[in-house]
């Protein structure tokens, strides 16, 4: 399952695009990447399917031309503050 957090919706009038930050999981490890889907289809946009084909995977800085924005947590300090 792909799971991501959308930020921002873009109206179609201004640039027709939607950030997100992306989760993956690896083991023990939790990784939240922000990306940006410039062409989307706004009256799909409440569907899971859809959605869930926009999340990319997972890329590391080396495979990138400039930074990635992703924070990466152990998976036990988020579940303990999530039962906080």
């Amino acid at each position: 399952m792909k799971v991501g957090l959308i930020t921002d919706i873009q109206s179609p009038a201004d640039s027709s695009g939607v950030v997100y930050w992306a989760v993956y999981r690896d083991n023990s490890v939790v990784y939240f990447q922000e990306h940006f889907c410039r062409k989307i289809d706004h009256s799909k946009i409440q569907s899971r399917g859809y959605l869930e084909s926009l999340i990319l995977p997972r890329k590391s800085n080396e495979e990138f031309s400039e930074d990635v924005s992703e924070w990466i947590l152990d998976i036990l300090d988020l579940k303990n503050w999530l039962h906080k």
